[in-house]
């Protein structure tokens, strides 16, 4: 077919048909197409296409015209401005026009005028539209479906309570219910079956949502039910609120059973209706009340006429009424009831009342309680002359005023009364201060706190007082500060004296130590020479008589240095120094040790002396083992003392301890000696107490020893008791707590290597400037395998030092020149050479008094040897000094 012919063809269309070559050039177009273009056929073919289209000639035409040139049909829809037509909907298909060996040569423009259709289309979708807005107006879902329960439409109103979920072609239990199941008891199913509505109310889980569907059945047109229109009616909120409602009225219904207030409602003064507590109130059944006049409840026609003009006649509209009345129980008795009374319908006050009633019998009596003790308070700070109560408003201004503040202060009652707190009684230097201060507390904030202050006198002279302070909330919410003053210029003198009398006693008790210091270094260091000479001596040939002699001697000394030390540790004891050394020390060696030191002397007298330890008393302990040796020995050797036959007795045996941590052992002293008289006993353990009396006592002693040892075992957490039988003999009991070892091993491994001695010899420095004194501790060093160079004083020592090596000094305390202590300070700053910083040092001295060891030790000394000198003393310092060389400190 050729051009003309296919032109021809297409004359007969009601569509517009062009042909174009690929350079647009037009070779044919039907009639249609140039009336709508508005161009003559031959003019049309004479031009190309931009021309005719001109504008319409965009981009997006241009691209599908290219991509039609490339062998591609293009179908698309636009509104096209026609010159000959005017504005047209048109359906646009571009297909390629290919000649015989399959090139493109050009484009088939083909289009069909849609715009009637376009039209009734729009006019249908407006019509979709309205009744869309129609049914979502309604505030109602719908869905149609099919048989298959299939949603073939649904409006907007369904859409938007799904916004999630696509409907159309999804089955309703999937859309609405998101399940893959038909729910059981299906109305829609229903509906297609019978032909009738059905509704049902269904709770959506996933979404926490309550639905009403109510099927329709749509019939088709054989008659047979083929679909059903679905309204879908979210009525969660009406079913939440109910919920909440009955919640609600189920709470209330609660409260009002269960409050503890009486609650109920009167209409023409008859009792209707009431809780369960205001039976309870009054003692009545509700047969017995509901129904009754009010008055049964009152407890006087008074007390009723009153409650119906005070209440009944001041109420209106919706204002409510609270009085305070009496009611009668039906046992008789009468209950102070505070009553509120509301009108039920404000509008309408014949409608009734509700009231609400509470028992304040108790808070009555608290009231009146109250107000008798303000009353009894009020009483006594009248009647009390010591304690000045003034009270003070929130301006300050004085509303209370006792007599004891007129005689404090100078003011009456009538000449205070209504004053302000800082034109009375505040200096002019305070007076800004206490009135910020109380501001700041009538608001809440800090209290003004108690203290020493200095007030004034109506004459202007200063008092004296310790204030406290107190804010008070009356009933009426108004608040009131008292001041309760005490005067101090009493008290104050009396302060005064008793502190000159504390310091006059510290200086008296301070003159005592220095002197019972002073007398003990006085008295021990010539007995220090007496009992060392006398020990010296005893060392060297003598014959029976002269050894007798010197022992008595020794003997003697011994004898007035335990009184020294006795009348030293009571005094301590008195005066709270007396403080313990805790350690770990082996509790059975120190008693065999003691057993040891005791056994020539019983040997000698012929006693016999057992010491027995229980196999669970634990092997080491801490504690303070020089004062527990000392309580043993008093013991023993009181039981010595007054045994004449037969023998004493140590046992030592574990006792349960109260808490724990701790060894709790029980000591026994035990004497077949002369016993105790009842009447001594009471008072065995005070000072200067002894059994015998008078100038023919057989005994000799000052009677200090029991006593020291009472406060000693006190002092260490026990107790110690004695039983007596006079001629039979005496037990004391020492019960002493010990704390628990820790460190056995490492103590048992150090007594191992201080039980080896002193296998080295020494070179001693002595310092000490008592020539006997001297020549006693230079003879005892020696005779411990030491070599002495002995010096006068403590720079003659660190002379000594510089020029000589030694292994240790022996420092006396008391020197001429330069005293220990200095020497020692010296010594450690590297004075006597940097080799000696180290070297050790023991103090040598008769200072014995509390706190002079640590004293010592503290200024830089190893150790302390106290006067008389002990050989054993003495070797324990050796085994120190032998130890630190070792160590190479």
């Amino acid at each position: 077919m050729n051009i003309r012919e296919l032109q021809e063809f297409f004359d007969q269309s009601q569509d517009i048909v062009a042909l174009v070559d690929r350079d647009l050039r037009y070779e044919a177009a039907n009639l249609q197409y140039c009336r709508y273009w508005g161009e003559r056929r031959d003019r049309l073919l004479a031009t190309d296409l931009p021309t005719v289209v001109g504008g319409s000639m965009d981009a997006g035409v241009r691209r599908y015209l290219a991509r039609c040139l490339e062998g591609h049909d293009v179908v698309f829809e636009r509104w096209q401005d026609f010159p000959g037509a005017g504005l047209r909907h048109m359906d646009v298909r571009y297909t390629p026009r290919r000649d015989d060996s399959g090139e493109v040569t050009g484009v088939f423009l083909i289009a069909r005028d849609t715009t009637e259709r376009m039209k009734l289309q729009a006019a249908v979708l407006a019509e979709r539209d309205k009744l869309d807005q129609i049914l979502s107006a309604l505030k109602v879902g719908l869905m149609l479906l099919a048989r298959d329960l299939s949603i073939e439409w649904v409006n907007d109103h369904l859409r938007s309570m799904f916004p999630d979920r696509e409907p159309i072609g999804a089955s309703c239990y999937r859309f609405l219910m998101n399940s893959s199941r038909r729910c059981p008891g299906c109305p829609a199913l229903e509906t297609m079956s019978s032909g009738e509505v059905c509704t049902t109310e269904t709770y959506l889980e996933d979404s926490d949502r309550t639905f009403v569907l109510t099927t329709v059945p749509l019939p088709g047109p054989d008659g047979e039910v083929d679909r059903v229109l679905c309204h879908v009616m979210d009525v969660t909120g009406q079913r939440k609120s109910m919920q909440a409602l009955r919640k609600r009225e189920a709470e209330l219904n609660s409260i009002f059973r269960a409050t503890r207030v009486g609650i109920g409602v009167v209409k023409d003064r008859v009792i209707t209706q009431a809780n369960d507590h205001f039976f309870d109130m009054l003692g009545y059944s509700k047969e017995e009340l509901l129904g009754s006049g009010s008055r049964k409840v009152y407890a006087t026609e008074e007390a009723y006429q009153k409650a119906g003009q005070e209440a009944y006649g001041a109420m209106s509209g919706d204002k409510t009424v609270a009085l305070e009345t009496q009611w009668r129980r039906k046992d008789g008795t009468v209950l102070d009831v505070l009553v509120t009374i509301t009108f039920l319908n404000p509008d309408n006050p014949f409608d009734g009342a509700t009231f609400v009633a509470m028992d304040i019998t108790d808070r009555k009596r608290v009231e009146e309680a109250i107000r008798e003790s303000e009353q009894r308070f009020r009483n006594i700070f009248e009647d009390v002359t010591m304690i000045a109560v003034q009270g003070y408003d929130r301006d300050r201004r004085v509303v209370y005023w006792n007599p004891a503040s007129e005689e404090l202060y100078g003011y009456t009652r009538d000449e205070a009364m209504g004053k302000l707190l800082e034109e009375l009684i505040i200096p002019e230097p305070m007076r800004d201060m206490v009135k910020a201060m109380h501001r700041e507390w009538v608001r809440g904030g800090p209290p003004i706190p108690p203290g020493e202050l200095e007030l004034v006198h109506k004459d202007g002279s200063p008092v004296p007082v310790y204030s406290s302070h107190v804010m008070q909330d009356t009933s009426r919410g108004e608040k009131f500060m008292y001041c309760v003053d005490v005067g101090l210029a009493e008290i104050k003198r009396i302060h005064n004296r008793l502190v000159r009398a504390k310091e006059e006693a510290e200086a008296a008790n301070r003159a005592k130590s220095e002197f019972l210091a002073n007398m003990s270094h006085e008295i021990r260091t010539p007995l220090n020479g007496i009992k060392g000479m006398l020990s010296l001596m005893k060392m060297t040939p003598l014959d029976d008589v002269q050894a007798e002699y010197a022992q008595a001697g020794i003997d003697s000394a011994t004898r007035l240095n335990r009184l020294l030390s006795d009348i030293l540790d009571l005094s301590r004891v008195e005066a709270g120094k007396l403080t313990l050394e805790m350690e770990m020390f082996n509790l059975p060696t120190l008693l065999r040790q003691l057993e040891g030191l005791f056994r020539p002397l019983f040997d000698e007298k012929g006693l016999t002396l057992a010491c027995s330890v229980a196999s669970d008393v634990p092997e080491y302990v801490i504690g303070d083992s020089a004062r527990l040796h000392q309580v043993l020995t008093n013991l023993v050797g009181n039981g010595l003392k007054y045994t004449d036959k037969g023998g004493v007795r140590l046992d030592a045996v574990r006792v349960e301890a109260h808490r724990p941590g701790v060894h709790r052992v029980l000591f026994s002293v035990s004497d077949t000696g002369i016993g105790i008289e009842e009447d001594v006993l009471q008072s065995l353990f005070e000072p200067f107490i002894q059994g015998s009396r008078g100038y023919t006592r057989k005994y000799q002693g000052a009677g200090l020893g029991l006593s020291i040892c009472r406060r000693l075992v006190t002092l260490m957490g026990g107790t110690l008791a004695v039983e007596s039988e006079p001629g039979r003999g005496s037990t004391f009991y020492a019960s002493i707590p010990f704390d628990q070892d820790l460190a056995a091993a490492d103590i048992r491994a150090e007594e191992a290597s201080d039980s080896a001695g002193v296998a080295v010899q020494l070179r001693v420095l002595l310092a000490e400037d008592d020539r006997v004194n001297s020549m006693v501790g230079q003879r005892m060093l020696e005779r411990a395998g030491c070599s002495v160079e002995a010096v006068g004083n403590g720079a003659l020592a660190l002379d000594a030092l510089r020029r000589e090596k030694f292994a240790a000094v022996f420092m006396d305390v008391q020197m001429p020149d330069m005293d220990g202590v200095e020497a020692t300070r010296h010594i450690r700053a590297g004075l006597a050479g940097e080799e000696n910083r180290d070297i050790p040092i023991f103090a040598l001295t008769a200072y014995t008094m509390a706190g002079d060891r640590e004293r010592f030790l503290e200024c830089g000394m190893d150790g302390y040897v106290p006067k008389p000198v002990e050989g054993d003393d003495i070797l324990r310092a050796l085994r120190v000094a032998v130890k630190k060389r070792r160590s190479g400190r």
